[in-house]
């Protein structure tokens, strides 16, 4: 689901992904990975609880999918320059997930035994 607002002359948008949890240190790289794209002002890269969806609210960033998502919903929400370059984020944030996964150190601890 995707949603656009218009802010303070900035533009925004969010994605609702239904039932797709990642932990929150992850989450934050993420958001990172997207906050420092060209043209991005704010980003927020959070599940749906109701603290979270606050913080999306006094973002600016509100909408009625973000009103029904539940705990274990993930939101993505962008504010940017121009509408361009929010589409252009949210359109990428599949690759910044893998991009994140990837840097994620690996382990070859495959059992309990082996830690």
């Amino acid at each position: 689901m995707e949603g656009a607002t218009e802010e303070c002359h900035m533009a925004a948008g969010f994605v609702v992904r239904k039932n797709q949890y990642f932990d929150s240190v992850f989450l934050m790289t993420v958001n990172g990975r997207l906050s420092r794209k060209e043209g991005v002002t704010q980003t927020a890269v959070l599940m749906a609880t109701e603290k979270n969806k606050h913080l999306l609210d006094e973002m600016g960033i509100r909408g009625d999918q973000i009103a029904a998502a539940q705990p274990s919903d993930l939101i993505v929400a962008v504010v940017g320059e121009t509408q361009q370059i929010v589409d252009a984020v949210l359109g990428d944030f599949d690759h910044a997930l893998v991009a994140v996964e990837n840097e994620a150190p690996r382990t070859g601890v495959r059992t309990l035994e082996d830690a």
